[in-house]
């Protein structure tokens, strides 16, 4: 339980009181936990079924984040950028012919 106690500071940017008139004070120290899910099965119980990554609440309880690693990987890839392709053209109305210079 005393691991997780750290995880209090954190509680408060996950689940807002919206009556709290405490300030929020950045957490200083957290506790995230690497959990691997394996299969119930005996000879498939040698690598997970996936890695996920968890905060506990301050109880053990509970969590406050709790996603597969992949996921949570992802959204720190950088993507690569994509062409822009796009050709913009002006439609011109017919019988309506180009403004002559200086009128």
């Amino acid at each position: 339980m005393i691991m997780a106690e750290a995880n209090k500071a954190i509680e408060p940017l996950v689940i807002r009181d919206i009556f709290s008139s405490e300030p929020i004070v950045p957490p200083a120290t957290a506790s995230v936990f690497f959990v691997g899910i394996f299969s119930p099965i005996v000879k498939q119980a040698e690598r997970p079924l996936s890695i996920e990554i968890a905060v506990p609440d301050k109880d053990m309880k509970g969590w406050l984040f709790h996603e597969p690693i992949d996921l949570f990987v992802r959204r720190y890839v950088k993507q690569a950028a994509q062409e822009d392709k796009a050709l913009p053209t002006l439609k011109v109305k017919k019988g309506v012919g180009p403004t002559p210079p200086g009128s």
